[in-house]
């Protein structure tokens, strides 16, 4: 495997709606305060971020970079070291923390910067209690019954922290387990 060839595989059923939403929405949020400039897949245009599929490349070429929504076969994109790699591993831990069980990442995500991204919830604050977690749970989601509990928590949420759909992805989590990421 060459130094910067990222792989990564969609198992399984692929990304529920709610899944790849919030997986768009992260992903948007990185590529507007992006410093590396980015084009289509192909080297022209704007980069692609919608329902079916998330996709770019660096300006300065390279592989494009398509990330589907589907399940699909072991992928690769060899970004040769260029700057937009730091999107490319970008992507893949969003999507890794929000749908772990669907998405295949070997080796490059046991890299010690991108462990931090899983472990913002596992410990509370101090002075937390599950309790406590769960109240604020349900002020931000809507509390049980919500039909889109997650989108509800990152509406309150934005403009107030830099990733609502993380936070709030992770905040869900921490209540509800990861069984809300399963299929319907």
């Amino acid at each position: 495997m060459q130094k910067f060839e990222r792989f990564w595989e969609v198992r399984g059923r692929g990304f529920t709606d709610e899944e790849w939403d919030l997986i768009c929405a992260e992903v948007s949020m990185v590529l507007e305060e992006c410093p590396v400039d980015l084009v289509g897949p192909f080297g022209t245009g704007k980069p692609n971020v919608n329902g079916v599929e998330i996709s770019f490349t660096g300006k300065d070429g390279a592989d494009g970079f398509f990330f589907y929504k589907a399940a699909s076969g072991m992928c690769s994109c060899d970004t040769e070291g260029k700057p937009y790699d730091e999107v490319v591993v970008s992507v893949l831990a969003i999507a890794k923390r929000i749908a772990g069980d669907i998405l295949d990442v070997p080796g490059f995500l046991d890299q010690s910067s991108l462990r931090r991204i899983y472990a913002a919830w596992e410990t509370l604050p101090k002075g937390w209690t599950s309790k406590s977690v769960e109240k604020l749970w349900n002020s931000l989601s809507g509390g049980p019954g919500t039909k889109h509990p997650v989108s509800a928590c990152i509406k309150k949420m934005e403009g107030k922290i830099d990733d609502p759909g993380a936070y709030c992805a992770g905040l869900s989590d921490k209540v509800r387990g990861k069984g809300w990421r399963s299929e319907r």
